[in-house]
């Protein structure tokens, strides 16, 4: 949380902020993340989590939030083939 909060801090500096959702992945690959460390996971619940807490603060420091995230939940399956 500190973090985000850091980074709103900084980016307002810069110019204006907006936060983006990151996009839906398939689990299938990152648990584990194949590609790179086996011993790395990425899970989707965590991500929600991540997402949820992201957008709590950006309403409280009043930033745009674009949830791509749950926008595009239901077709994620479709553009990760």
């Amino acid at each position: 949380k500190t973090n985000i909060h850091t980074l709103i801090q900084q980016s307002r500096s810069l110019c204006n902020t907006v936060f983006l959702s990151a996009y839906p992945f398939d689990e299938k690959k990152t648990t584990p993340l194949s590609y790179w460390k086996k011993d790395i996971y990425y899970f989707m619940r965590d991500l929600i989590e991540y997402q949820q807490i992201v957008k709590d603060i950006c309403v409280t420091e009043n930033v745009p939030y674009c949830d791509v995230f749950n926008e595009n939940i239901h077709l994620y399956d479709r553009y990760l083939r």
